[in-house]
């Protein structure tokens, strides 16, 4: 058996919601900083080969460009995209020598140039032999320029950067690296923060007491043992865990949940929920179930009202959670007034 809590103070809990935001912020920032403040990720995209068989022409017809005979014509899309936190100038290229995206493959044609964003210029390039050469010319931050190029062959696709204070490098599939480790680390740093918090509440939560109150107009008196700490089973804990969480259900007569219910039907759907099997009406869930002293009600017993045509579920404190009648919804109400003048008897699942 496990002691029941409940939170220890409200501004308890406000401080532990905002200290674990913070903490978490504070982590992503920090991990975002490691990110190098510009890099650039180039890839490209399999090549489309535009003969059915590559390379193999019927005897006597061939394929020529500008004069010049194509043997193996293919579509290549390559990216590069600025991934770091600032732009690449045109002052870090080095001695003024563009970027080098060396195809392996005699390179033809370029066919299409676009930015994204499209308000973004696209930088300076052209073709030399088997080799893009972009810039020198300046990317900005997150900007992505992809090119489609016509080349003879399978290309193979290699980089010399000419950029020595930008990290370059090969991008592995649409998404980027550096991003998911800042997600994966913050969503750490949070998960972390919420466990202290956690344990936090836990050390200052206060059990609840056994109340030591008598009902009055009660047509027997109730009272409890004074000063003892309230234990709760497994099988009582997960029944006030469902009362709990359909808080606000509104009533409808036969509702057994889980969007609405009546005070039997509650009852059932919450032991159901507990592993404990009864029928829909009170009468046979107040016959069936061990009955209880009055003196000796813990949280999760059930207790029956009117001759047990009705029944709510105790909660503890002197309060129980019932779906009373028509207009009503589940709702977290005191064991006083009529409730407590029509008590008849508590059974425990």
């Amino acid at each position: 058996m496990s002691e029941f809590y409940t939170a220890g103070t409200f501004w308890a809990g406000v401080a532990g919601v905002i200290g674990t935001l913070v903490l978490g912020l504070a982590g992503t920032w920090f991990v975002s900083r490691q990110v190098p403040k510009r890099r650039l990720l180039y890839r490209m995209t399999d090549p489309v080969a535009l003969l059915a068989s590559p390379g193999i022409l019927p005897v006597g017809l061939e394929i020529r460009r500008l004069g010049e005979v194509v043997k193996d014509p293919r579509i290549a899309t390559v990216i590069i995209q600025s991934y770091g936190r600032q732009s690449i100038g045109v002052d870090l290229f080095s001695q003024g020598r563009p970027l080098l995206l060396e195809m392996g493959v005699p390179l033809l044609d370029i066919l299409k140039v676009k930015s994204r964003p499209r308000e973004q210029a696209i930088p300076d390039y052209k073709v030399s032999e088997t080799c893009l050469m972009v810039g020198p010319s300046g990317l900005a931050a997150k900007q992505r320029i992809e090119f489609s190029l016509l080349v003879d062959g399978e290309p193979d696709l290699t980089v010399i950067s000419n950029l020595p204070d930008v990290k370059v490098q090969r991008q592995q599939g649409d998404s980027d690296p550096a991003a998911k480790r800042i997600m994966i680390a913050g969503s750490a740093v949070a998960a972390i923060a919420s466990g202290l918090v956690l344990a936090l509440v836990l050390t200052t939560a206060t059990p609840i007491k056994a109340p030591t109150s008598t009902y009055e107009g009660s047509r027997r008196p109730v009272s409890w043992a004074q000063g003892k700490p309230t234990v709760v089973t497994t099988v009582a804990h997960k029944i006030l865990t469902y009362a709990y969480a359909h808080i606000g259900a509104p009533y409808v007569w036969g509702g057994a949940g889980p969007n609405n219910f009546d005070s039997s039907g509650l009852v059932m759907a919450a032991l159901q929920y507990a592993g404990v099997t009864v029928p829909h009406l009170s009468y046979d869930q107040m016959g069936l179930l061990p009955r209880v002293s009055l003196r000796n009600l813990q949280p999760g017993d059930i207790l029956g009202f009117n001759a047990n045509s009705s029944v709510a579920i105790y909660i503890g404190d002197g309060k129980l959670i019932d779906c009373p009648d028509s207009g009503s919804d589940v709702e977290v109400l005191p064991l006083s007034g009529l409730y407590a003048q029509n008590l008849d008897g508590a059974v425990r699942p």
